[in-house]
């Protein structure tokens, strides 16, 4: 059957509405992960360099258990890519910034999957 000009519209329309919201959602997921680790990094104790309380990882982990698998690698490829520049901006080397992203990204998806697969 011959589809209407209506549903050809339609269904472009419908997957252009997907393609923004997925993007937004995960632009918005790096920027709260950033935002967050950025105070995070300034709030830290003068003597020791540790933060009491790092904010990233529960905004992480609350979208990892939230959203779907398919979207776990964007949110974690998001994730590191914010914690990445907000180290760098808080001054620490671009060595460090990318190991720092990395095992935080390889952590909260250990955790996730243990919590997904192992726990019932």
């Amino acid at each position: 059957m011959a589809e209407t000009f209506a549903n050809l519209i339609r269904k472009h329309t419908n997957i252009a509405g997907l393609l923004l919201r997925e993007t937004l959602l995960i632009f918005g997921a790096g920027l709260g992960v950033f935002l967050l680790a950025f105070a995070s990094i300034h709030l830290v104790d003068e003597y020791s360099h540790t933060a009491a309380i790092w904010m990233p990882a529960g905004y992480i982990l609350a979208l990892l258990f939230l959203l779907p698998r398919p979207k776990w690698l964007f949110i974690l490829v998001a994730s590191l890519v914010a914690l990445f520049y907000a180290n760098l901006l808080a001054g620490y080397s671009l060595f460090f910034s990318l190991f720092e992203g990395l095992l935080q990204c390889l952590t909260y998806a250990l955790i996730i999957m243990f919590v997904q697969f192992v726990i019932p």
